[in-house]
């Protein structure tokens, strides 16, 4: 945790709110595979055998999960806007503290626009952090183990067949990703 452990310090008032997103964060994650295995369930069950009482049924509880998706997704990006919002402004706080009780000899010695760029973009970064990256990254890593869980506990060899082309992906934004860095000017003319 090294890095992160200041950042940590910043969380702890907040701390209840902080484990409701990662319960929201978990949740999310398990509920966003039920919607492809319901339908499974519903063509192999209903559709198939005709019965549409229970296709309603079914249909009914497939749009009561997609709202509960929605307000548990809702709820998730608020939380972590929220979050995010409140720390930054405690790191900012802080930051205006600490920059008021330094002696003057310190802005002799350093450049105003140095100050500017650490406090301005520096704290919009870990903004960014903690209201778009940490959660979001959190719950789509754990949602895509999820999804891989059931692909496998569903048909492990289709999911190996599927995922054999994931090296080819990798490999091919790899080269992409290179292929895009050559300079501009080489491409212009003289």
């Amino acid at each position: 945790m090294g890095r992160f452990a200041p950042l940590v310090w910043f969380i702890r008032p907040y701390r209840g709110r902080f484990f409701l997103l990662i319960f929201l964060i978990i949740l999310l994650a398990l509920l966003v595979p039920a919607t492809p295995l319901l339908i499974q369930y519903t063509i192999d069950h209903h559709i198939a055998t005709g019965n549409y009482q229970g296709l309603t049924r079914m249909v009914m509880l497939m749009l009561g999960l997609l709202i509960v998706q929605a307000f548990i997704q809702f709820s998730n990006t608020y939380l972590s806007g929220w979050l995010g919002q409140h720390i930054i402004r405690d790191i900012r706080i802080q930051l205006f503290r600490h920059l008021t009780h330094l002696r003057l000899k310190f802005y002799d010695n350093t450049p105003i626009g140095r100050l500017v760029t650490r406090n301005i973009s520096d704290i919009e970064t870990l903004a960014d952090v903690f209201t778009e990256g940490l959660a979001a990254i959190s719950g789509d890593m754990l949602q895509i183990i999820v999804i891989l869980g059931i692909m496998l506990w569903t048909d492990w060899r289709l999911t190996l067949v599927s995922l054999a082309l994931l090296p080819l992906l990798l490999i091919s934004t790899y080269i992409f990703k290179e292929k895009s860095r050559i300079p501009l000017m080489k491409y212009e003319r003289p």
